[in-house]
């Protein structure tokens, strides 16, 4: 039988505050500003290379409001304790976890848009898909921007008018 006892967590030398900040520290090696560079652009390209071939018009608007609920969620949870800790001026600053979090809120953020995009591009065959195509539409550029601009999504309001009448 092995002879070498495992010392528990109570047994250790090390403060629970010492073990975390020795965690945080080698995180933050890990988590160069490189590496959040890098996090960035594959957030963005997952987004871009997303293949919504098997979704239908109404699955992708359903996906479109998963990805959106996710993001919001994944926002609130940058603002978490776990998330920041005060800098040297007392300012919040993400911690390791918090960058993570960042990293997968700008991911669902990318699909979110690329989400509208699929969605828009779809032409519908029922007035129920036009419905959901519209609704996602006038959502997202109410989310985006608090109304809807005539650059960002030009005849969106005619297309609702002609819809909704």
């Amino acid at each position: 039988m092995n002879s070498h006892r495992n010392t528990g967590p109570a047994e250790s030398n090390t403060t629970l505050r010492q073990r975390a900040a020795a965690l945080r520290a080698s995180a933050t090696r890990k988590l160069s500003a490189d590496f959040l560079d890098d996090c960035l652009h594959q957030a963005r390209s997952y987004a871009e290379q997303f293949d919504f071939s098997a979704f239908d018009v109404i699955d992708a608007t359903r996906l479109y409001e998963i990805v959106k609920q996710l993001n919001l969620y994944l926002g609130h949870l940058g603002n978490m304790p776990l998330c920041t800790e005060p800098d040297a001026r007392g300012i919040p600053t993400l911690t390791p976890v918090g960058r993570f979090i960042e990293a997968e809120e700008n991911r669902m953020a990318f699909l979110r848009d690329r989400c509208v995009v699929e969605i828009a591009r779809r032409v519908p065959n029922t007035e129920q898909e036009r419905d959901e195509i519209l609704g996602a539409r006038i959502s997202h550029a109410l989310d985006c921007g608090h109304r809807i601009e005539a650059d960002d999504e030009p005849g969106l309001l005619i297309e609702a008018l002609k819809a909704w009448g």
